[in-house]
């Protein structure tokens, strides 16, 4: 068996496929299988992951009728067979080349380690860089802000994992239709210990079908109740209200979205994604004076120290 399987789940995923698994392909470590399970797609995904397992034996494809995400990810880890370790990778993502090299090596220089995340680039939908992530390293700080912020301390698709200790803690919940990784890392981390690599391993794409931009509401309240429940498990408080529906969103939530893509551009030094989005927040109605702000000092190159 090989070192690493690799698990990805495919939902209506044509739009960045390719590039993903072009991304798991060329990595520098080169002893795993990739393990794909088309969840129901109907927009042309299947085509695109035959093509890619005709091409590439280590490509295993599943296909099926849609399950869901933890389903999918459960089938994939079970089709896994022997691989000691277990990787994430999500279909609009790209993995650096050295990802895989990196973390392998890590979880064989320390046995005790279940679990290994990596820091990210956020990238738009055309690939334009937004910001850098600055992730917890260790067990406990992963831990601290997960029970603060009620977001995963490593990010999902960045992980490795021991295939034992996945297997050991039930692996993903399919109850929950969000939020499974934090649930997943909560309670691998009541058995061993977690990390984050402290380097920039996979550009994370944000778009405006992903469920962070469809789901919020959903998703977060899928976290409080995995916290809730890890709290409960541990005997510690955990005194964070439920989160709900606020009685008026955004009014136009697309342009939000641009403005907070627009400031992490601009504070993150990322100067040519900052004008883009400036420029389109203010051709799509009246600008406020904060986006006036945004389009100014864009173009004018000031970063704020």
């Amino acid at each position: 068996m090989p070192t690493v399987s690799i698990l990805m789940s495919v939902y209506n995923g044509a739009d960045y496929l390719d590039e993903a698994i072009e991304s798991i392909l060329a990595q520098t470590f080169r002893d795993f299988d990739f393990i794909i399970v088309d969840d129901g797609s109907t927009d042309g995904s299947l085509a695109i992951l035959q093509r890619h397992a005709r091409n590439d034996p280590r490509i295993r494809l599943i296909s099926r009728p849609n399950k869901g995400l933890a389903a999918s990810l459960n089938e994939a880890a079970a089709a896994a067979g022997d691989s000691p370790l277990l990787a994430r990778m999500d279909s609009d993502d790209i993995a650096l080349p050295q990802r895989l090299e990196l973390q392998v090596a890590a979880m064989r220089s320390d046995p005790e380690l279940l679990a290994l995340g990596a820091n990210i680039e956020y990238i738009d939908q055309d690939g334009r860089p937004l910001l850098t992530s600055r992730q917890p390293l260790d067990t406990a700080g992963i831990d601290d802000y997960q029970f603060r912020s009620m977001m995963a301390g490593m990010f999902h698709p960045t992980v490795v994992m021991r295939a034992e200790a996945f297997h050991a803690v039930g692996g993903y919940r399919a109850d929950l239709r969000q939020s499974q990784d934090i649930d997943l890392w909560l309670r691998m981390s009541e058995i061993g210990r977690l990390g984050n690599l402290p380097d920039v391993l996979l550009r994370y794409r944000q778009h405006v079908d992903s469920v962070g931009f469809r789901s919020t509401l959903p998703q977060r309240q899928t976290a409080w109740r995995a916290l809730a429940e890890a709290a409960e498990r541990r005997g510690r408080p955990f005194d964070k209200p439920c989160p709900e529906a606020q009685e008026t969103g955004p009014a136009d939530p697309l342009r939000e979205l641009y403005r907070r893509w627009g400031w992490w551009a601009y504070l993150s030094g990322n100067l040519g994604t900052a004008r883009h989005y400036a420029r389109r927040i203010a051709l799509g109605g009246l600008p406020t004076l904060r986006d006036l702000k945004l389009l100014a000092l864009s173009h004018l190159g000031w970063l704020r120290r």
